[in-house]
């Protein structure tokens, strides 16, 4: 990651991938990082990561962002979109007895896909494709997970709690509102849904991939 700050712990409170992340593992360049996406091509994982960029519901003060977040993420990588809607939607149609009827995803706004754990933008900038779900799923997003690690001044990259930045007025009003969004263009259901996140590789602090723990540098 370019911009230098300490990395915060995540809690180890619960035996899983997020113990790794408090490793240092290997260094490895942004490129590195790329190439090693680039070369995976399996179909379904669950990786572990620690990403630090600009938080997308905050204010905008002389064209940036006001705020940065760090986050600890597990998401499954390398699943198909449009695949992954219609095997749900065409189980939903099989237990309501009614005729499936195929969903086309559009193309992914302003992204070029490479594969389908990488997209990238009109810059070159390369996305980590991912998908994580909610408290109620029941597909395999339930194994998905979020902990928010803390907010950052983006001017300052100084910590700054969520009630300070409150009083501050730094949160855009979408940061207050729950994001009712559907995955499928609102087709599935609340219980089959997932959501998908596009992961600027730039941002990525650490990640857990095929067993190995890589620092981005």
């Amino acid at each position: 990651m370019k911009i230098a700050i300490q990395i915060p712990q995540v809690d180890t409170s619960k035996n899983d991938s997020a113990t790794r992340l408090n490793e240092d593992g290997q260094i490895i360049s942004l490129e590195q990082l790329i190439n090693l996406l680039k070369d995976c091509n399996f179909n379904s994982k669950l990786v572990s990561l620690i990403y630090f960029g600009d938080y997308a519901k905050s204010r905008q003060k002389n064209g940036l962002k006001t705020l940065k977040k760090a986050s600890y993420n597990r998401v499954f990588v390398g699943h198909n979109y449009q695949n992954k809607v219609n095997a749900r939607l065409k189980k939903q149609a099989n237990d309501k007895g009614i005729d499936f009827e195929q969903f086309k995803a559009q193309k992914a706004n302003g992204l070029e896909k490479v594969s389908d754990l990488l997209f990238k933008n009109k810059k070159g900038q390369y996305r980590l494709r991912a998908y994580h779900g909610h408290e109620n799923s029941k597909g395999i997003e339930r194994a998905s997970k979020t902990i928010n690690l803390g907010f950052y001044e983006s001017v300052s990259f100084q910590p700054i709690s969520e009630a300070e930045a409150t009083e501050r007025n730094l949160f855009a009003p979408s940061h207050f509102k729950e994001n009712n969004y559907v995955s499928g263009r609102g087709a599935l259901t609340e219980n089959d849904d997932f959501k998908v996140c596009n992961y600027s590789l730039e941002n990525i602090a650490k990640i857990v991939l095929n067993g190995n723990v890589y620092t981005i540098r």
